[in-house]
């Protein structure tokens, strides 16, 4: 599950953000404990922290374990940041709602617009002409709403469309 690995990531960076888990983490790295000045109270929580985020194991941290938690948490942030991107190969447009790698909403400006049905029109719909069942499929790899996106590039002139037989096509002329 991705939301929880990501959650994960989020709770162990957070954890690392408290001064005396992090102080705790670097003693026991180097395998020292004597210089942690708190109380035992704080230790223990501090140590249950970093043992529930696998940073430590029964009052034990290698560098070797954490450099491993930390890089999982530094591709967790990552994939998170990806997934506000547009869809693989997609330009980067102004105005261009996306999440999780999926357009969702549809820019008002009109180079924006042309600019996205463009890019769907050469790098998506390659192989024209396509049944609705065709195009509806592949749309709704980059959209949510696939026949919304494809009534506005029949509306814009962008496709057409046979209602006899059902077939979208790049206009003639």
């Amino acid at each position: 599950m991705r939301i929880d690995t990501a959650r994960a990531a989020r709770h162990t960076l957070g954890i690392l953000a408290q001064r005396d888990c992090l102080t705790l983490l670097s003693h026991l790295i180097v395998d020292d404990s004597s210089g942690v000045e708190f109380d035992k109270e704080r230790y223990s929580s501090a140590l249950k922290l970093l043992e529930g985020a696998g940073l430590a194991r029964d009052g034990r941290a290698s560098a070797d374990a954490v450099a491993a938690v930390l890089a999982h948490c530094r591709d967790e942030v990552r994939d998170l940041d990806n997934a506000n991107q547009a869809p693989a190969g997609a330009p980067q447009i102004r105005g261009l709602g996306v999440k999780n790698r999926r357009i969702v909403t549809i820019p008002s400006n009109p180079a924006a617009r042309r600019e996205l049905f463009g890019w769907i029109l050469s790098d998506v719909l390659v192989a024209l002409p396509y049944s609705e069942r065709e195009i509806t499929i592949i749309l709704s790899a980059i959209h949510d709403d696939p026949a919304l996106l494809r009534r506005c590039l029949v509306d814009e002139g962008y496709l057409d469309r046979d209602p006899g037989r059902g077939l979208y096509y790049l206009p003639q002329g």
